[in-house]
């Protein structure tokens, strides 16, 4: 058997994740602070522990993953999503997210793993902007959610929830949506489930799941509160992405009934096109079009 590493306080190296032992676990030890987490997951290791025991720290062989695009959308979840009965938000409710997962069970697991200690140092990532969380509601009540770990072009999923039937689809099915628009090119789903591999997930040799990430987490991180388009927006222009795609992506991706803007999206890609934008005059202008689509869709209702 492999040996378990004690990992040293006084700094945040890892072993390497490829000297886990035939079950995955590498280390223990540590503590949970936000440095340790960032290290931890972009050299493919992540935290999972009961609260009677010492923080254990993981990196599986296999690992399942899913690449955005991959997604295996039913017919009756696409029936779902169509039927609007759902509402989808993003970081909106953190908290509530990850306090819901933490009443679930992982398969082949009693009890729960998140405990507070757990739960804090999830919320001081979301708070740093790098955890994310996607909400499902039905008539203003969570029922449904997902969370997790952007690094680079890596997300990095940690648990998900639902108390009603799809919800926790629904969710995922946003998540993939957001991260396609956004150019990510894994998704970590870290253990099979039956769930997740319904939803087309599927197992990859740790080796090569540690030698693809190394290059995506290298890559800029989108940081920020992602229900919040002026923060994407804003990581997006700084990275002088193409101001029309940029434009179209931002309204896109954050207003949900957006059937009724395209006369006001059309006009706002014409004003963009005729000057060399500063980043915020082009913020208004994206500001001005999204407070127009609401405006339109108020009174549509």
């Amino acid at each position: 058997m492999n040996r378990i590493f004690q990992l040293n306080d006084d700094d945040y190296n890892f072993p390497p994740a490829s000297m886990a032992n035939k079950e995955g676990l590498l280390a223990f030890g540590g503590d949970l602070s936000p440095s340790r987490l960032i290290v931890a997951y972009a050299n493919g290791i992540f935290p999972w522990f009961n609260d009677n025991s010492a923080i254990l720290w993981w990196s599986l062989d296999p690992r399942l993953v899913i690449r955005p695009g991959e997604m295996r959308v039913s017919k009756s979840l696409r029936h779902t999503l169509r039927s609007g009965r759902f509402e989808s938000k993003i970081d909106t409710n953190f908290e509530g997210v990850i306090k819901h997962c933490a009443q679930m069970t992982r398969e082949g697991q009693d009890g729960t793993w998140l405990n507070d200690e757990m739960i804090e140092a999830y919320i001081q990532l979301h708070r740093m902007g790098l955890a994310h969380s996607f909400e499902t509601y039905f008539e203003g009540d969570l029922v449904g959610g997902l969370y997790g770990v952007a690094l680079g072009k890596l997300f990095c999923g940690e648990s998900m929830f639902h108390t009603m039937s799809d919800a926790s689809k629904v969710a995922f099915y946003n998540l993939h949506s957001f991260l396609i628009e956004h150019g990510f090119q894994l998704i970590d789903c870290q253990q099979e489930t039956k769930h997740l591999v319904s939803l087309g997930a599927y197992l990859i040799d740790r080796a090569d799941y540690l030698d693809e990430i190394q290059k995506l987490v290298k890559e800029p991180t989108l940081k920020g509160n992602w229900g919040d388009f002026r923060a994407v927006f804003r990581c997006a222009f700084h990275r002088k992405v193409d101001l029309l795609q940029l434009l179209v992506n931002s309204l896109a991706s954050f207003l949900v009934h957006k059937q009724s803007c395209w006369a006001l999206l059309s006009e706002c890609v014409r004003e963009v096109a005729e000057q060399k934008a500063s980043y915020q005059a082009v913020l208004n202008i994206v500001e001005e079009t999204a407070n127009g689509c609401r405006s339109s869709r108020e009174q549509k209702v």
